[in-house]
């Protein structure tokens, strides 16, 4: 619903990322993202896949009763025609998540990128050491320029990115930690038949690797890139060059509001809370099995 609600703008974005996007350079740490991104989007593709095939196919080899929902059938439909009529629904709702949470990955990753090439720029801005480059004042200020557009840009496609997919990931957060809490219910319970623990291991396997590679891995690489921008400006070696002091010093001032992926405004999307929604889902868990206990 959000990619098909919000198609124009995403086109946007991603027509941005070809035209305004600088190419990234052969560098060690920016092939490291690139791999990284690569990764992140090819595991977790894996991890769906994986969690679809247990869904369509435990039916078929178990019985229906092995099916993974409750739903009513005509005695006059044929049973595999129904198996086969719930898969395909089954993959599709999967597989829409699964291309909303890899636009989210790529353009995190992507945006990570670029704002790893201009922390590369301004560091090396008034490195003139080497000789193959000689200072001057009007090509320096014209490439500060270039360099300051660029981050502004950055910021309100950041902006644009968040109008966008905020509200989303936050009712997504939300949704997976209330049901990767039950998926570890199942797990835990005594009285569940293995089939049943097994596919709710590779949902939960699925949900949490869903969090962090595609949410909490590329936004924490983001949000310290993007961070980094006054210290790689501050160690550029501009105070040997007084009268372009000025021009950096307007960058680390505009750098000192911090850039925050959040999920609704309300909830910061990092490492942390990836270990918190782990810490809540357990904590649930462990809930719901002395209520169980308690009753038994």
């Amino acid at each position: 619903m959000t990619l098909y609600r919000n198609k124009k703008t995403i086109r946007e974005l991603f027509n941005n990322t070809k035209d305004t996007f600088w190419t990234p350079s052969e560098t060690k740490n920016i092939k490291r993202s690139q791999k990284l991104g690569t990764f992140l989007k090819n595991f977790y593709f894996k991890c769906v896949v994986l969690c679809i095939t247990s869904t369509v196919i435990k039916p078929f080899v178990l019985g229906e009763g092995a099916s993974s929902y409750t739903k009513y059938k005509p005695d006059y439909v044929p049973r595999y025609f129904f198996l086969i009529l719930e898969d395909i629904a089954c993959t599709a709702a999967l597989l829409s998540m699964l291309c909303l949470d890899v636009v989210i990955l790529t353009l995190l990753m992507m945006t990570e990128v670029q704002f790893q090439i201009l922390n590369n720029k301004l560091s090396n801005l008034f490195h003139f050491d080497s000789g193959k480059e000689v200072y001057y004042q009007q090509v320096l200020h014209k490439r500060i320029k270039e360099y300051v557009d660029h981050q502004n840009f950055l910021i309100k496609f950041l902006a644009r990115f968040s109008r966008i997919f905020s509200v989303t990931t936050l009712f997504f957060l939300g949704d997976i930690i209330l049901t990767m809490c039950m998926r570890m219910y199942i797990i835990s319970s005594d009285n569940t038949h293995i089939n049943y623990r097994i596919e709710a291991l590779f949902h939960l396997i699925a949900g949490l690797n869903e969090i962090i590679f595609c949410y909490s891995i590329p936004a924490q690489a983001l949000m310290d890139q993007a961070n980094e921008i006054s210290n790689s400006a501050y160690l550029s070696n501009w105070y040997e060059y007084p009268a372009d002091a000025k021009c950096i010093l307007q960058i680390m001032i505009r750098d000192q509001k911090k850039i925050e992926i959040t999920a609704g405004g309300y909830v910061m999307i990092d490492l942390k809370m990836f270990m918190a929604a782990v810490k809540t889902i357990i904590s649930y868990c462990m809930f719901l099995r002395t209520m169980g206990l308690a009753n038994n």
